[in-house]
């Protein structure tokens, strides 16, 4: 499965006053990564819960910090699927930081979604992913 990449600068709000990114905002860089990968097929999150009442909750996360990204610095988040499963889809993101010689990897992470059926009990229930959602992020 192919590979999307996600580019954004690390501004002084994800930093410590040390100018080094808080160990959090990683997560959060991903979880950009991710929603940028899935408009890339066309889909809205805010869509996909409006209209199917579903959506993608992380269940687990597997995280090596690596080297740490500092204020200005230009990231690349690498998002590509692992395995597909009936509920759940498993997630390799890396984030490096651009070089000219060579990008650096600073973080990694194995991510694991489930989808949900948002139930108007306030439930949240575990629900198949719809098969057209996974035909298009097997091409």
């Amino acid at each position: 499965m192919q590979q999307h990449n996600y580019s954004l600068r690390v501004f002084f709000e994800h930093t410590d006053a040390g100018g080094v990114v808080y160990h959090a905002n990683y997560l959060n860089f991903c979880e950009q990564a991710r929603t940028e990968w899935l408009r890339s097929f066309g889909i809205s999150q805010q869509k996909l819960k409006e209209e199917l009442k579903l959506g993608f909750v992380v269940i687990h996360a597997d995280c090596q910090w690596r080297v740490a990204a500092k204020l200005d610095d230009l990231l690349i988040v690498q998002t590509q699927i692992e395995k597909i499963t009936p509920v759940r889809i498993i997630f390799k993101q890396q984030i490096f930081r651009e070089n000219s010689q060579k990008n650096i990897l600073l973080f990694e992470t194995l991510l694991e979604v489930a989808c949900v059926e948002f139930a108007e009990s306030n439930k949240i229930i575990p629900k198949k992913i719809p098969r057209d959602l996974v035909e298009k992020f097997q091409k």
